[in-house]
């Protein structure tokens, strides 16, 4: 199978194909995007890619100049703020990077990309193993952290794309206990920054988040909250065996999914960029993106998520005990399905005989093929 480096919008990386999906990995950053999705006639493109991709003179410098799509961190967040001594980049040294090529495979009708980087600032490897399986609409992501010692935040930075439709994308969920919106910190109007919710909020439900000017946002769908950039983290019910996020696009026929473990990933960071950043390289022009992000951390960085927070003190881990001998591997899987008329927001989605199953509120049902065998 096709191993060597390709260059796609400026960046080079591997591409991995099966029969219903082929996607490319940056080797700056292990971005995946472009990811296209085939059903029937229909290539559907999901992930995000900012308007810079492959431009000379963006501004957009280290990883910044490769960002797309969806990557894995480690630590997760904006790290600003030393943890015992340690300085990490921006989403750690892995998301800033170079990634090596392991191996690309084919076999039993799957076909799987695997690569491999060094967490730097701290020793120890992360092992990315991305897997597309014939017939499948989906991409199955593992990535082993091992030799770690200590606490340490990880998670995966996907984002999407939306029409350019206000409130084009339905957005469902398995149950959340609640959520906090970014800190105050997280942009400056001085720097051409502009956030619209209230900093520190806690929440509790996405139809009623609280913005700085005294009213209320609802999150359910998107676009939305125009003209700003706005962060909100979840906690997911670590009693649930596995959590989920959809996004119905009701008028162009389907919908996005992820699914993972809230033990691995235990909250749900929305990165709701719309037009809200004024500086290079965004110069007001990324919007309607928005990060579905599944998390073990907190989006200021490991700083703030290996000492008492919010959420820990609520039962959610914002981090991990790491202990060289003993590797974690964390799973994701995310894909797309096509809907019937008449589906409307996803309210429950169950795996079984192979198939993955979601139900609407208005009762109206949509399948597609899903490897259950995956999470177990």
């Amino acid at each position: 199978m096709k191993t060597k480096l390709e260059t796609v919008l400026g960046q080079p990386g591997w591409r991995l194909e099966a029969d219903a999906a082929r996607l490319w990995v940056t080797r700056l950053g292990g971005f995946m995007a472009p990811v296209e999705f085939r059903s029937g006639r229909r290539v559907v493109s999901p992930y995000a890619i900012p308007h810079w991709a492959g431009a000379k003179h963006s501004g957009a410098q280290g990883s910044l100049a490769a960002l797309r799509g969806d990557a894995f961190c480690l630590p997760f967040g904006a790290n600003k703020r030393p943890w015992r001594g340690e300085r990490h980049p921006s989403h750690g040294n892995i998301f800033q990077g170079n990634w090596n090529h392991v191996a690309t495979g084919a076999a039993d009708g799957a076909a799987t990309l695997v690569l491999e980087a060094d967490t730097g600032t701290r020793p120890g490897k992360v092992r990315k193993e991305v897997t597309l399986r014939d017939g499948h609409t989906v991409v199955y992501q593992r990535h082993v952290i091992s030799g770690m010692t200590g606490r340490m935040s990880f998670g995966h930075h996907a984002t999407l794309v939306f029409p350019e439709r206000e409130r084009s994308g339905a957005i469902g969920m398995s149950r959340v206990l609640f959520g906090r919106t970014h800190d105050a910190g997280f942009e400056h109007p001085a720097a051409g920054g502009y956030t619209s919710l209230r900093p520190d909020a806690v929440f509790r439900s996405l139809r009623r988040v609280p913005r700085s000017d005294g009213t209320w946002a609802d999150l359910t769908s998107y676009p939305t909250e125009a003209g700003f950039e706005n962060l909100v983290l979840l906690a997911s019910d670590p009693a649930l065996p596995l959590a989920w996020t959809t996004v119905t696009f009701a008028d162009e026929g389907w919908l996005w999914f992820s699914l993972k473990r809230p033990s691995e990933l235990t909250c749900t960071l929305f990165w709701m960029s719309n037009g809200g950043r004024h500086y290079a390289p965004w110069n007001g022009r990324h919007r309607r993106r928005l990060g579905l992000e599944e998390v073990t951390a907190l989006p200021e960085g490991l700083y703030e998520a290996a000492r008492p927070n919010v959420f820990s003190r609520a039962g959610v881990a914002t981090c991990r005990e790491f202990r060289g001998d003993r590797p974690l591997a964390v799973r994701s899987a995310a894909g797309v399905c096509a809907i019937p008329r008449g589906f409307d927001r996803v309210k429950d989605v169950v795996l079984r005989a192979g198939r993955i199953r979601l139900t609407a509120v208005s009762g109206a049902v949509a399948e597609t093929r899903f490897d259950g065998r995956f999470f177990d």
